[in-house]
Order: structure tokens, then sequence, then C-alpha cells
């Protein structure tokens, strides 16, 4: 505040949003030729390629660009006029799609999950989905052409310990914001949040109906279990150009991951001040699970009992 004087710019207001001519999505002919549009008649844009964060040094947008591989576009506007801080960034990725997943159709949604040739899974990867849900435009069926009903950033990273080398693997995603930040996302009716899985169930349960059963039975009688839904699933790790079959791995089940939230499970947050007492007797979730790298929990005769939420530096 600067009362009764001008109104200090620094670091001032933000520039205005970038607009793109086409939202995130698919295509088959390429080149695609994306336009970059901003109010403001004397703001830049910059823009990447590579999903870094746009800066002041970014290439400077003086024209069409035009896509002929998978690629994430993300810019930001930045005003000539001193006074103004960058403007938000906005982010839209386009898939190319190969001659038959051009022509795929599922009566199933369908997730498309891309690393951008960061390779298998193994650990974290940032990464962009997206998910395409039958359409009345294409027979009530999903096509990997149509718009899809969600695209977001986010991380990939696989699921499981024993079932991790499975060529078929389990995979738990999550949703970003630009800053990097969880962002809630509602596929396909389910309640919005950030973290979700793709559930595989590749060896010990091919007919997938173990869990989405026990599931839709424990919710029905009123005790809660994750929601779900059948999906088919196609996950890009290796180049530029989604194929099929190639990067198309099968039926999962797309299913929401055990957490604190008033639609998940209801329990209270403990923070750094909750030390004794009442304090400290409710808001834990637990699982008998080997202990991933940096939780927390303990091991009795038989199993391992971990947190699902704190962290060893936590507790």
């Amino acid at each position: 505040p600067t009362p009764r004087a001008a109104n200090s710019t620094t670091p001032g207001a933000p520039a205005g949003d970038v607009i793109f001519s086409i939202p995130s999505r698919s295509f088959t002919t390429a080149p695609l030729s994306l336009t970059l549009t901003t109010a403001s008649p004397t703001a830049q844009i910059r823009y990447t390629t590579n999903r870094t964060e746009p800066n002041a040094l970014s290439t400077l947008y003086t024209g069409p660009i035009n896509l002929s591989t998978t690629t994430m576009v993300r810019a930001r506007a930045f005003e000539t006029t001193p006074g103004f801080a960058p403007g938000l960034v906005r982010t839209q990725s386009y898939t190319r799609l190969g001659t038959a997943a051009a022509s795929f159709t599922s009566n199933l949604p369908v997730v498309v999950v891309d690393n951008f040739a960061g390779g298998r899974p193994d650990s974290d990867r940032t990464m962009f989905w997206t998910l395409f849900a039958p359409d009345a435009a294409t027979a009530n069926r999903s096509s990997l052409t149509n718009l899809p009903v969600i695209a977001t950033r986010g991380r990939m990273v696989i699921r499981g310990s024993s079932s991790a080398g499975w060529p078929k693997y389990s995979m738990n995603i999550e949703a970003w914001d630009e800053l990097g930040e969880d962002t809630p996302v509602a596929p396909l009716g389910m309640a919005p949040e950030a973290d979700w899985v793709l559930q595989s169930n590749y060896d010990f349960d091919r007919g997938m109906i173990r869990n989405p059963f026990m599931y839709e039975f424990s919710n029905r009688i009123g005790r809660w279990a994750p929601r779900w839904r059948f999906v088919e699933v196609f996950s890009n790790t290796n180049d530029g150009t989604l194929d099929y079959p190639g990067d198309y791995m099968g039926v999962y089940a797309i299913m929401e991951k055990p957490e604190r939230g008033g639609d998940r499970i209801d329990v209270e947050r403990l923070d750094s001040n909750d030390l004794a007492g009442e304090d400290v007797t409710g808001g834990y979730i637990v699982k008998v699970d080997r202990l991933d790298p940096g939780t927390s929990g303990w091991v009795t005769s038989r199993n391992s009992v971990s947190y699902t939420h704190l962290r060893a530096h936590e507790t």
C-alpha cells in the first residue's frame, strides 16, 4: 500500500492472458498451425516447446507455430511498458496420431498419458494426460480425434512392487496446475481430486473383477471404497507419435487413490501444532504394505504398516 501516493508498480499488475487458437487435442495432418494472441498491443508473447516455464528470454512469438510432432506449448505475456509483472503461464498440448491410432474407437472412455519420450516411468515423470469419453458425434464411442474432456499437465509413476515389472504396469497419476501443484479433476463423474490410480491387474486378476467388484459392493452398503470406471489406456513414453498397437496398454480401471478428503476418506488433517491429547487421536490413514522410500510406519511379525499421508520427517 502507498497511502496518498501513486500505487507502487513493483512488481505491478500481471500482463494479460495468452489465448491459444486451438485447445489441447490430437492431430493427424501436419503441420498443425497454432496461433497465440493477447489483448494488449504492447505485450510480447514468449513461449517454450520443451515443457519449461517461459521467461523473458524464451522464444519470441512472431507468427503461427507449426507443429509436426507431439508437443506441449507453454506461453505467457510480457508487457513492454514498464511496471507490469509477467502474465500467467498457459499450457496446451497437441498429440500427433499415427494412422491406426487415428481410427481407433472404443465403447469405453480412453486415457492417454504422454511423458514426451521420458521412458518407462519407474520413477516420477512429468507428463500430460487426456481423457476421451464416448461421444454422440462418433456413434457413442470414444475416439482420439475428438476433443478430450480432461487435458492436464501432471505426474506419472509405476504403482506397485512385485507388479512393477509387468509389461502392463499400473500407474499413479496426478493432475497439476501451471505451478506444478495438485489441481482437482473429475474423471467420468467421480468427485474432483488430483490423485488417481490406473490399475491394470495384469497377472493377478486378468478378469479385472476382484477389486472393482469389492469396491462397488462396499460403496453400495455404505462403507467407503475407491470409486472406479473401466477405461482403455495408451501410454506414449518413447517418441512424438501416438501409435496403435505400439502405445496401447489395454483395459484398466481408473480409481480414486485412498487419501484424506471430504469426497474420499473424511478424516481430520493433522498439522505441526497437534502434539498431544485429543489433537493426535484422529486423522490417520494407514495401509498394510511394504514401506515406500520416505514413508514411515512400523513392522509386525507378519506385515509392514505405513502411513499414507505422513512422511518420515512429519512423524
